[in-house]
């Protein structure tokens, strides 16, 4: 309820755990048909679907962004000083879907973001 245009950052952020940790090659983003380490941290500056998920486990995550979206993913990790000294520890990854935004007096902006989950595997089965 201004009287001036307002600028601003739109971020939703979605944090999950994929047992990625240690670079297990099982958790996984999916970025352009790219997989990368699902521990690791990249950008995209236009992203409208990105995947994670576990391949062991048979979980998949499909993000999609309406409109387009920046999108920024990186590990969540805490620091522990055990009898060993400091260690990182990985508590899961981020991904977050960024919308540069500037707004009228009055006016308004829908963005969507929209998560489906799927898997391969039925526990129930024993499989």
């Amino acid at each position: 309820r201004s009287d001036r245009p307002v600028r601003f950052d739109l971020a939703v952020e979605w944090a999950v755990m994929l047992l990625g940790g240690g670079g297990n090659p099982a958790a996984y983003y999916e970025v352009g048909g790219e997989k990368q380490a699902h521990d690791g941290a990249g950008e995209l500056a236009e992203a409208s679907l990105i995947r994670s998920g576990n391949s062991y486990i048979g979980l998949e995550i499909a993000t999609s962004f309406e409109p387009p979206a920046a999108a920024w993913w990186t590990p969540i990790e805490t620091v522990s000083n055990s009898e060993y000294g400091f260690e990182r520890i990985y508590q899961g990854s981020a991904l977050v879907g960024v919308w540069p935004t500037e707004l009228a007096p009055g006016e308004r902006r829908t963005v969507a973001v929209t998560q489906r989950v799927s898997t391969d595997r039925d526990r129930a089965l024993g499989a």
